[in-house]
C-alpha cells in the first residue's frame, strides 16, 4: 500500500475531528469506535487490491494500530485519565478484598518475589520518577501530615519484613496501626523535619513479634507502633541511641547530648 494510500487512511478527517471530540469529553468511546469503523470500511469498499495489495494493508494497518496506541496512552490527557479512573476503580471495597486476598496466595508472593528481584533496577527507575513528579514534590512540601504518614508506613513495612516470618501481609489496620493517633501524638511537627527521625523508645528488636507457631504477634505489633512508644529525635541522637533503651529526654537533654555528638563525644 502506498504512502499516499496510508496517509489517506490513517489520518481521514472525519475520524481526527471524532478523536479530538473524544478527548475532550463531547462524545464517548463506542460512538468514537463507530465512526472509525464506518470510516474503515468506507475506505476498504473504496479500493480494490489484489491479495499481496491485501496482505500488505493488514500488516500496515496492525502496525498502525500498534503505534497509534502506544503513542495514545503517552498523551498527558489520557495519562491523567487513566490515572484516575485507576485510582478510583483500586479505592472500591471489593476489589480492595480481591487483591489483597489474591496477594496472599503462596503462589503468588513467590512470583512477585522472584519478579522483583529480576527487574530491581526498573522498579527502583520507576520509583525514582515518581519521586520526581511535580505533583509529588509540591505535595510534599504542603502536605507535612502525608509526608510523617508516608514515612511510618515505610519503617513498619521494612520493620515487618525485617522482624517476622511473613512481613506485612496485611492491612495496618489489622495489625493495630492507627496512622491518625500516630500522627497527632507526633504534632507539634519539628520546623526542620529533614533533621529528625521517628524513634521507637523502646527498640523494635526488643519486642518478640514471633509467635512458636510461627505466625505474627499481633499485641506486640501493635505496642511497638503504639503512638507512646514514638517520639521525635534529631537524627544524630537517633543514629547513637540505636536499639538500646534509654528513658525519653527532654530538650535540654536533647540539646546537649547533641552538643557533645558532634564534638565527638562518645557516651
Amino acid at each position: 500500500m502506498s504512502s499516499k494510500i496510508r496517509k489517506e487512511f490513517h489520518s481521514p478527517k472525519k475520524v481526527e475531528v471524532a478523536r479530538q471530540k473524544y478527548i475532550e469529553g463531547e462524545i464517548t468511546s463506542k460512538e468514537y469506535h463507530e465512526i472509525e469503523h464506518k470510516e474503515r470500511l468506507r475506505y476498504l469498499r473504496g479500493n480494490i487490491w489484489d491479495d499481496i495489495a491485501r496482505k500488505n494493508a493488514k500488516e500496515d494497518i496492525k502496525e498502525y494500530k500498534k503505534e497509534y496506541i502506544k503513542e495514545y496512552y503517552q498523551r498527558p490527557k489520557v495519562k491523567e485519565m487513566v490515572r484516575e479512573w485507576t485510582r478510583k476503580y483500586h479505592s472500591k471495597p471489593e476489589v480492595k478484598k480481591r487483591i489483597r486476598e489474591y496477594n496472599q496466595r503462596p503462589e503468588v508472593k513467590i512470583k512477585q518475589k522472584e519478579y522483583r528481584q529480576k527487574n530491581r533496577g526498573w522498579i527502583n527507575k520507576r520509583v525514582r520518577e515518581y519521586n520526581k513528579r511535580p505533583e509529588v514534590k509540591a505535595r510534599r512540601k504542603s502536605d507535612l501530615n502525608w509526608v510523617i504518614k508516608e514515612r511510618v508506613r515505610s519503617n513498619f513495612k521494612d520493620a515487618m519484613k525485617l522482624y517476622t516470618r511473613t512481613g506485612k501481609i496485611m492491612s495496618s489496620k489489622k495489625y493495630g496501626i492507627n496512622y491518625q493517633k500516630i500522627l497527632g501524638h507526633l504534632k507539634p511537627f519539628p520546623k526542620e523535619i529533614q533533621d529528625y527521625h521517628i524513634d521507637h523508645i523502646k527498640p523494635i528488636s526488643s519486642f518478640n513479634f514471633i509467635n512458636k507457631d510461627g505466625s505474627t504477634n499481633l499485641e506486640e505489633v501493635k505496642k511497638a507502633w503504639s503512638p507512646s512508644n514514638l517520639q521525635w529525635l534529631p537524627k544524630e541522637i537517633n543514629q547513637w541511641k540505636s536499639n538500646k533503651l534509654i528513658k525519653p529526654l527532654i530538650k535540654e537533654e536533647q540539646e546537649k547530648l547533641l552538643q557533645n555528638l558532634r564534638k565527638g563525644k562518645h557516651y
